[in-house]
């Protein structure tokens, strides 16, 4: 009768055979290994304001879901999603959401940044709550601009309601994402919009941007954006010298439009210097013509 070996026996390897079963179990933990780790450096690199992103404003613990006012900001969203979708023909009642904001300002931002949501919807909401002007509202803004997941719909609207907001904190994230995001649509509008922030870094930042030789619309950006600064003699000089003798008509009709919001009697004869002189291209005549008549001379 045959001899059934103990189990222990049974599955006993030859030793070259359990070493090679080895070396090949850890090769595959290494390479799991390494794969992991990649992922968790990839997700690493992302710029501080990637997900999660959570609400600005602290949650208001008298409101829960079964609050009346918690239930008619959600009857006024859901009207709103409505109106989207196609299925409303009158426009959505929005005074609720206006009047109340205040103390919904944490659910609508919990809406606003729902990947998940109609982004006609999560904009509609950031136009209401930015009504409500304050730095968390500013850091809010901040947020969904730097993010490079975000839908692009919602950066540009943030974008456009940051350009309201001075100084130096609203110009550094301007300038992270100009610097980080080489393809951000419409990157003109960072610069312009940095002129907006009147700081102090910014003027230097735009007149280097002005002098450099990227292209023509990134410059047309940084001269219109010096708008601002145009009483600094120093900004004053390089628009004056871009107006003058730039090889893009497109940035010497820039400079001219911000050298035009400035004061001051030696703009007027620039302007109508330039804008008599017979061997200056038309479009740059015409331009500056069009600045001395909303100068009012």
């Amino acid at each position: 009768m045959t001899r059934i070996p103990p189990t222990s026996e049974a599955v006993r390897l030859p030793a070259p055979r359990m070493v090679l079963c080895l070396v090949a179990l850890l090769g595959a933990v290494a390479l799991h290994l390494k794969i992991t780790s990649r992922g968790i450096e990839e997700r690493r690199r992302l710029p501080r304001w990637s997900r999660p992103r959570l609400p600005v404003h602290p949650r208001n613990p008298e409101i829960g879901p079964d609050h009346p006012s918690y239930v008619g900001m959600r009857r006024a969203i859901d009207e709103l999603r409505l109106h989207f979708s196609d299925r409303m023909e009158s426009a959505p009642e929005m005074a609720d959401l206006a009047r109340h904001k205040g103390e919904w300002l944490y659910f609508l931002e919990q809406v606003i940044l729902d990947d998940g949501e109609s982004v006609l919807v999560r904009r509609a909401l950031l136009d209401v709550i930015v009504e409500y002007r304050e730095e968390a509202i500013r850091q809010f803004l901040a947020g969904l601009l730097t993010d490079p997941l975000e839908h692009e719909e919602l950066r540009n609207r943030a974008l456009h309601h940051l350009s309201g907001y001075r100084g130096r904190a609203t110009f550094g994230v301007l300038r992270e994402v100009y610097e980080r995001e080489p393809e951000f649509p419409g990157r003109q509008r960072l610069l312009l919009a940095m002129g907006e922030t009147r700081a102090e870094g910014a003027a230097v930042y735009l007149l280097s941007a002005l002098g450099s030789d990227g292209a023509p619309e990134l410059r047309c950006g940084a001269a219109r954006g010096l708008s601002r600064f145009v009483d600094r003699r120093d900004v004053r000089t390089v628009l004056e010298h871009v107006a003058r003798r730039d090889a893009s008509i497109l940035v010497r009709k820039a400079s001219l439009e911000s050298l035009g919001s400035g004061a001051g009697e030696e703009i007027d004869v620039l302007l109508r210097r330039m804008g008599e002189d017979p061997n200056e291209p038309e479009e740059v005549r015409q331009c500056a013509q069009e600045c001395l008549k909303r100068r009012g001379r």
